[in-house]
């Protein structure tokens, strides 16, 4: 899905360049962007940001809709695309060191502000991240993507949450027990059983799961 997301991108960004009758330094200059990164874009190598699909669509007059191919009809006046990628790639640990999650982050899904403003998440506070392993079993499997709201790490309840172990992602249940400690649980017992701990001071959890994506 990603790689037609990327061709048609291009096809339409070359579509409304030839049109305009400019090289790819010129599109570049225009949208604020080298010829480089701008012909990569057109050929599907790299995918534009929301912030240059935007800039693209002002530039050309299109729909920024049009343009990212959330849409077959085209428009004749530029507005805001309305979607944003949840492009968090760093978190602050308990330590106060910071992770880089760049080897377990997506930018493969877009986030309609609608959707996340109904949902009451925080588009600055959102990371998009990729299972990698499959302690939780179908519930989020290995390569499933996760949405995690980082404003969320405070365990009230049994929830699902992202925690960063020995510079690892895991995907864990933890569950409040009634004599004050916490248990931090897998689906797959077997080969990850749970850990009960104390307390959670020494847990670098970076957000709680709100959303499981799946491919078939």
């Amino acid at each position: 899905m990603l790689d037609t997301f990327r061709k048609t991108i291009g096809d339409r960004l070359r579509q409304c360049r030839l049109e305009k009758q400019w090289t790819t330094s010129e599109a570049g200059r225009e949208i604020g962007v080298t010829q480089a990164r701008y012909s990569n874009w057109e050929n599907a190598t790299r995918l534009p940001d929301p912030a240059s699909i935007t800039k693209a669509a002002e530039v050309y007059g299109e729909k920024a809709e049009w343009l990212a191919g959330y849409t077959h009809t085209r428009g004749t006046k530029a507005g805001k695309f309305p979607y944003v990628t949840a492009g968090n790639t760093k978190v602050l640990l308990n330590d106060q060191t910071t992770a880089v999650l760049d080897e377990f982050t997506s930018d493969n899904v877009a986030f309609h502000q609608g959707y996340l403003a109904n949902r009451g998440l925080d588009e600055s506070k959102l990371l998009l991240l990729r299972v990698s392993d499959n302690a939780m079993g179908d519930i989020a499997a290995e390569g499933d993507e996760v949405l995690i709201d980082q404003k969320e790490t405070t365990v009230a309840k049994t929830d699902l949450f992202a925690l960063v172990v020995n510079g690892r992602i895991w995907i864990r249940w933890i569950r409040p027990e009634l004599d004050g400690s916490f248990s931090v649980a897998s689906e797959n017992q077997e080969l990850y059983p749970s850990v009960s701990m104390p307390d959670l001071e020494r847990v670098n959890i970076i957000g709680r799961v709100c959303r499981i994506s799946k491919d078939r």
